[in-house]
C-alpha cells in the first residue's frame, strides 16, 4: 500500500510540459516562415483534377448559356441638360418687398436639380407616355406576342397590363449620367436594333415635350398669380395715397418746408449734445462710486489717487525702511532698548501720517462723487425738457413720413408686378426646354449581350479562383496531419522521422529487392535482413534521431505505441530493433501488446511462452527470451494472452524486470497497445526512458493523436516525439523518397546496378 504508483516512477527524461526551447527549434522556425509556398503548390498538385475541373465547368455553363441566350441590342441617345431654364422672369428687378425679403437664385442647377432630371427620365409617367405614343401595347416586336392577336386600345388596356408594359419598358431603359458633364446617355435594349433606336429617340423626345408642358404650366400659373396680386396691390396703393393727403390737409404740412428726417433741426442737435453730457456724467458717477466702494470696504489704499500720490509713496517707502530696520534690530535687542523704542516711535508716527493722507484722499473722492451726482441730475432734467419739446415738434413729421413711405412702397410694388405681368404675357407662347439632343440613337450593328468572349474570360477567372479556393477548403477541412510542420505546430512535439508508404514504394522497386529485403508471403521479416532495402534507410534515420534525442546518453528503454490500431507501431518496433542491432549493440525487442501481439508473426518466431509468463512468475526471463538470426538481437514475445494485461504491466514485477534487462541489454524496444483503446502504454511510458508515438498520417485524425499525447503527458511519460508513418510518396516534402529509393543498389526495374552495387555503411 505504501509503494509509489508506477505512474510516478520515471526512468529519466521530461514531460511534454517541461521541454525546453531547443526541442522545438524546428517548430519555431516553421512558425516564423508563415506562408509556405511549396505546401500551397503541393495542395494544388494533389487536387489538380478538381482545380482544373471547376473552371472548365464554369466556362462550359457560361458558354451554354450564351449559346442559348437571345441577342439583345442597345441603342443610345446622348442629351444635354442645361443648367438654366427659359428666362421668363428677371428676379433682380423685383424689390425686396416683392421677394419677401429673400434673394431669388440665378437659376443655376445644383446637384439635386440634376438628380431630379435623372429621376424624371426614369419616371413611370414618361414611360407610359412613350408606350401610348408609340403604340407599344400592340407592337409584337416589343411585347413578344403573336402579331395576329387582337389590338388593344387605351380603354381596353387594363391597369395590370399597363403596369406590366411599363415594368418591361423600364427594365429595358438605362439612364447613365456622364461623369463631370451635363450629358446623359439614354439607352434602350430590345431584341431588334431598329426598335431599340426608335424607342431611345422616342423617350428623349417625349422627355423634351414633357419639359415644355411643365414650363407652359408654370407660365400660366405665374400669370394668374400676378393678376391676383396686382389687384390687391392697386387697392393698397389707393388707400395709402388717400391717407397721406388727408393727414397733410389736417396738420397743414407743406412738403419741402419741414425736415422729415430731423437731420437739420436745431432741437435734435441740442438733444444729441445733452444726451452725450448726461452719458459722460453718468460714467463719472459710476467711476467715483467704484472708488467709494473700495473706501467702504477699507481698501482706500487701493485708490488710484492714493497710488499716484507722491506723499503716500514717500511715506510708504519710509515705513518699509523703518520696518526693515526694526526687524533687524529686534532680533538682537530687547523691546525696551532705547534705539528699538525710538524706531518703534518713528514707525508709529509714519503710519499715522500715512493714514491721515489716505483719509484725506478718500474725503476728496466722497466730495467729488456727491458733486457728480448733482450734475447728472441737472443734466437729466434738462434732457427730459428738450425731449418733450422735440417730440411735440416732430410728431407731425414722423406720422407724415410713415404715410409717405407706405405710399411709395405700394407704388413701387405695383409698378414691378405690372411689369412682370406684361413680361409673362409676351412670352406666354414661348415654351423652351432645358434638354437638347446631342446625338440621336442609331440602330446598333453588334449585339450588346451576350458578350461571349468577355463572359468566357470572366467565367474562367472566377472558375480558377473558385477551384483554388475549393482545393484549399478541402485541405483545411481535412482533420488529418498532412505535414511534419503542421504536426509540430499542432501537437507541440518534434517529429522524429517520416516514413513513406513502404508497400507502394517496394512495389515500384521490384521483386529482386523484396528478396534481398526478405519479405515473405506471410508478411514476415526475414532475420537475415541485409540492410540494403529502402526500409533500412528510413529506420536508420529514426535510429539516429533516437540516439540523439536526449542529452548525456541515449534512451535505453523505448516504448513504441500509437493512438489507434493499425498505424504501424509493431512494424516500427521490429524495424527499429533491427537497425539498432546493426550497430553491434545488444538489443531486446519486447512484445508488450498482451491483447493483440504480432511481433512474433513479423519475425516468423514462436510465441509459446513470453512476457505474460515471466510477469506471472511461471517462467524466468532467461527462459522466455529468444535469440534471433540477427547478431546481438533478442526477442521477448508476449506469451499467452492474460485476463489482466494492465495489472501485469503496471506491477512491480514489470519494473524490476525492465531494470534487470536494462543492465543486460544496450537497447530495449517495447511494442505496446494503442493508447486510446487501453491504458497499457501509459504504464509502460511512465517507467521507460522514452516513448515514440507512431501516427498513420493519411488516416488518423489529429485530435486523436493530441488526446493520446495528452494522456501520456498526464502519466508523466517522456515523449521523445512522433513518427510520421505511411506518407504518400511524392507528396509535399517527400519527393526525395521516389528520387533516392534506388541508391541501395537497385535501379528502377529492380535489377542490381553495377555503379550502385555495395553495402550501406552502418551508423
Amino acid at each position: 500500500m505504501g509503494e509509489p504508483s508506477p505512474f510516478l516512477i520515471r526512468a529519466g527524461g521530461m514531460g511534454l510540459e517541461d521541454r525546453g526551447e531547443a526541442d522545438f527549434m524546428a517548430f519555431n522556425e516553421a512558425e516564423e516562415l508563415g506562408l509556405d509556398l511549396r505546401r500551397y503548390w503541393w495542395i494544388l498538385q494533389k487536387n489538380l483534377v478538381l482545380a482544373l475541373a471547376v473552371p472548365l465547368v464554369f466556362v462550359a455553363i457560361v458558354a451554354l448559356r450564351d449559346l442559348m441566350a437571345t441577342p439583345l441590342y442597345t441603342a443610345t441617345a446622348i442629351v444635354l441638360i442645361h443648367s438654366n431654364g427659359p428666362a421668363i422672369f428677371d428676379p433682380t428687378a423685383l424689390s425686396p418687398s416683392v421677394r419677401g425679403g429673400e434673394d431669388v437664385g440665378d437659376g443655376s442647377s445644383s446637384e439635386t436639380d440634376y438628380e431630379t432630371q435623372y429621376e424624371l427620365l426614369r419616371s413611370r409617367s414618361l414611360a407610359t407616355a412613350v408606350i401610348m405614343s408609340e403604340g407599344l401595347a400592340n407592337d409584337s416586336t416589343f411585347t413578344g406576342t403573336d402579331p395576329g392577336s387582337p389590338r388593344r386600345t387605351t380603354t381596353t388596356l387594363t391597369r395590370a397590363s399597363l403596369d406590366n408594359l411599363v415594368n418591361g419598358y423600364l427594365s429595358s431603359l438605362k439612364i447613365t449620367p456622364v461623369e463631370k458633364t451635363r450629358l446623359v446617355r439614354v439607352g434602350f435594349t430590345t431584341r431588334h436594333p431598329e426598335l431599340s433606336a426608335r424607342l431611345a429617340n422616342a423617350h428623349v423626345q417625349q422627355f423634351i415635350n414633357q419639359g415644355i408642358v411643365l414650363n407652359a404650366q408654370t407660365s400660366d400659373e405665374a400669370a394668374r398669380f400676378l393678376q391676383q396680386k396686382l389687384a390687391q396691390i392697386k387697392a393698397q396703393l389707393q388707400e395709402s395715397e388717400l391717407a397721406l393727403n388727408n393727414y397733410r390737409r389736417d396738420k397743414g404740412i407743406i412738403p419741402g418746408l419741414i425736415s422729415l428726417n430731423g437731420s437739420q433741426d436745431v432741437v435734435l442737435g441740442r438733444l444729441d449734445k445733452l444726451s452725450g453730457q448726461v452719458q459722460d456724467a453718468h460714467l463719472k458717477v459710476i467711476e467715483l462710486g467704484t472708488q467709494l466702494t473700495l473706501i467702504d470696504r477699507g481698501r482706500a489704499d487701493a485708490l488710484a489717487a492714493v497710488i499716484d500720490s507722491g506723499l503716500v509713496q514717500r511715506l510708504r517707502g519710509e515705513l518699509d525702511s523703518l520696518d526693515a530696520r526694526y526687524s533687524s534690530v529686534a532680533t538682537q535687542f530687547k523691546p525696551n532698548y532705547a534705539p528699538v523704542r525710538e524706531l518703534q516711535t518713528k514707525i508709529n508716527r509714519t503710519r499715522r501720517l500715512l493714514s491721515q493722507e489716505i483719509a484725506s484722499v478718500a474725503s476728496g473722492v466722497r466730495a467729488e462723487h456727491a458733486a457728480a451726482l448733482g450734475k447728472e441730475k441737472e443734466l437729466q432734467r434738462e434732457l427730459e425738457k428738450q425731449k418733450e419739446f422735440a417730440l411735440g415738434l416732430n410728431d407731425a413729421a414722423v406720422r407724415y413720413t410713415i404715410l409717405a413711405r407706405e405710399a411709395d412702397t405700394n407704388r413701387e410694388l405695383y409698378n414691378a408686378v405690372l411689369k412682370r405681368l406684361k413680361d409673362v404675357s409676351l412670352v406666354a407662347d414661348v415654351h423652351a426646354s432645358r434638354v437638347s439632343i446631342v446625338d440621336a440613337a442609331v440602330p446598333p450593328l453588334a449585339s450588346a449581350s451576350p458578350k461571349t468572349s468577355r463572359d468566357l474570360l470572366t467565367a474562367g477567372v472566377f472558375g480558377v479562383v473558385a477551384g483554388v479556393l475549393l482545393c484549399f477548403l478541402l485541405d483545411y477541412s481535412d482533420n488529418r496531419l498532412k505535414t511534419p510542420e503542421e504536426a509540430q505546430r499542432y501537437l507541440r512535439v518534434p517529429v522524429l522521422a517520416t516514413i513513406p508508404n513502404l508497400k507502394k514504394l517496394s512495389g515500384a522497386v521490384g521483386s529482386q529487392q523484396q528478396l534481398e529485403h526478405g519479405t515473405g508471403a506471410d508478411g514476415g521479416v526475414a532475420l537475415s535482413y541485409s540492410g540494403r532495402s529502402l526500409d533500412s534507410e528510413v529506420y536508420r534515420s529514426l535510429r539516429a534521431t533516437l540516439l540523439l534525442s536526449r542529452a548525456g546518453s541515449p534512451p535505453k528503454t523505448i516504448v513504441i505505441t500509437s493512438a489507434e490500431p493499425n498505424e504501424g507501431k509493431t512494424h516500427t518496433a521490429v524495424y527499429s530493433a533491427i537497425v539498432f542491432a546493426h550497430t553491434s549493440s545488444r538489443v531486446l525487442l519486447i512484445d508488450a501488446d498482451l491483447r493483440r501481439p504480432s511481433c512474433h508473426r513479423m519475425l516468423t518466431m514462436k510465441n509459446h511462452h513470453g512476457l505474460s509468463e515471466a510477469l506471472a512468475g511461471t517462467a524466468g526471463l532467461e527462459e522466455v527470451i529468444q535469440s534471433t538470426s540477427i547478431a546481438s538481437m533478442f526477442f521477448l514475445s508476449s506469451g499467452k494472452l492474460p485476463p489482466n494485461p494492465a495489472e501485469l504491466l503496471a506491477s512491480e514485477k514489470m519494473i524490476e524486470s525492465l531494470r534487470a534487462l536494462s543492465v543486460q541489454y544496450d537497447h530495449i524496444v517495447i511494442d505496446t497497445s494503442p493508447i486510446l483503446r487501453v491504458s497499457d502504454a501509459l504504464f509502460l511510458g511512465a517507467i521507460a526512458d522514452g516513448t515514440v508515438v507512431v501516427v498513420d498520417a493519411p488516416a488518423t485524425p489529429k485530435q486523436h493523436v493530441k488526446e493520446a499525447l495528452s494522456r501520456l503527458s498526464r502519466a508523466r511519460a517522456n515523449v521523445l516525439g512522433i513518427l510520421f508513418n505511411k506518407i504518400r510518396a511524392g507528396g509535399f516534402g517527400y519527393s526525395y523518397y521516389t528520387s533516392y529509393q534506388y541508391t541501395n543498389g537497385y535501379d528502377a526495374s529492380g535489377r542490381k546496378s553495377d555503379e550502385n552495387e555495395g553495402k550501406l555503411a552502418s551508423i
